[in-house]
């Protein structure tokens, strides 16, 4: 029994990550697939939801860093909204990314060709920029977050 539990906990941990370092923005991470062939690439998603009174701003641009992630490459590490998502701009002169907070931010990497097939841990830290609506201020913030990803042939 103890080893069922043991295989669904680290099945259900493979690409999944949530973060809660602060109790203003909780972020819910995930990649888009499970496993990914070698040379190709993965996505991750991050849904951010901030709490009541407070938005996430697109500029300065929300940010990925990989901290830990031998063969794995970002095609870029900043997040442009595009067409599809909905930002605003603030009196203040802010730019807001969905302010009904219901995208996801969603970042690329692409797994180096040589990469032989296995589990890969990949360390990842978002920064992003937010502020409160009421109070009128704003900071950064950043989390980490750990992916398994799983190369296959």
């Amino acid at each position: 029994m103890k080893i069922k539990l043991f295989l669904f906990s680290l099945l259900f941990l493979i690409g999944a990550a949530s973060a809660a370092a602060s109790d203003d923005v909780k972020i819910t991470a995930k990649a888009v697939e499970d496993t990914v062939r070698a040379g190709k690439e993965v996505q991750w998603r991050f849904h951010l939801q901030p709490r009541e009174g407070l938005h996430i701003n697109v500029e300065p641009a929300i940010k990925l860093t990989l901290v830990e992630a031998k063969n794995f490459n970002l095609a870029a590490e900043k997040f442009t909204p595009d067409s599809t998502n909905k930002t605003i701009a603030t009196n203040g002169g802010y730019k807001i990314f969905d302010p009904l907070h219901m995208s996801p931010v969603i970042f690329t990497a692409k797994v180096a060709k040589d990469t032989k097939p296995g589990r890969y841990p990949v360390k990842a830290k978002l920064t992003y920029y937010y502020c409160s609506d009421l109070e009128g201020w704003c900071r950064f913030e950043n989390e980490e977050f750990v992916f398994v990803v799983v190369v296959v042939k």
